[in-house]
């Protein structure tokens, strides 16, 4: 609470982007103030008027707290979807890094049979995964944590399918036969 002059006080919260032009906030006429979600950052100070009589005026604003907002946490993109045959080795996954939050980030490679059920993927945790040979279409993407301070949250890339065609099966000819000499046999 302000002190000095007469009083009572009353209380103007101000805001700015920039620290030099500063926009009184509505109805944030108390000492505490409780900022909305931030998409850039932004400097508050509040003003203090001596309402009483005789009134000694507005003092000098208060110190001002900056709010420093992180630009948003992108996720990775993951390249590309490929289609191999059934039980082939597919090409490498790979993914940019993610981007905005704090950083440094940690990175999780996750698969999935539908796109639905994701599941983490052991000691896959660089930006590049080698999948192993497959027997069923499978779907991938990269889970990236900002882990800095602030943390700002998790985000995951695209999704990539690697389509494995079903698996090459000889043909049946049927049946053996057996024939008399210089006979034709059946087709």
């Amino acid at each position: 609470a302000a002190t000095g002059g007469t009083g009572p006080y009353n209380y103007q919260w101000q805001d700015s982007p920039d620290g030099v032009t500063w926009t009184s906030i509505g109805g944030a006429t108390a000492l505490t103030y409780s900022p909305p979600a931030l998409t850039s950052t932004t400097h508050y100070r509040i003003l203090v008027t001596d309402t009483g009589i005789p009134s000694c005026g507005t003092a000098i604003p208060s110190n001002t707290v900056i709010i420093t907002v992180r630009a948003n946490l992108s996720a990775s993109v993951a390249t590309a979807s490929q289609t191999i045959c059934y039980n082939t080795v597919p090409a490498p996954l790979t993914a940019t890094a993610a981007t905005g939050g704090t950083g440094p980030y940690t990175y999780q490679w996750q698969d999935s049979p539908d796109g639905v059920t994701w599941t983490s993927i052991g000691g896959a945790t660089a930006l590049t995964y080698s999948p192993p040979a497959l027997t069923a279409t499978t779907q991938y993407h990269l889970v990236a944590t900002d882990a800095g301070t602030p943390p700002c949250g998790t985000v995951t890339s695209n999704a990539l399918i690697i389509t494995v065609r079903a698996n090459l099966l000889a043909s049946v000819a049927t049946a053996s036969q057996t024939i008399c000499y210089n006979t034709v046999p059946a087709p």
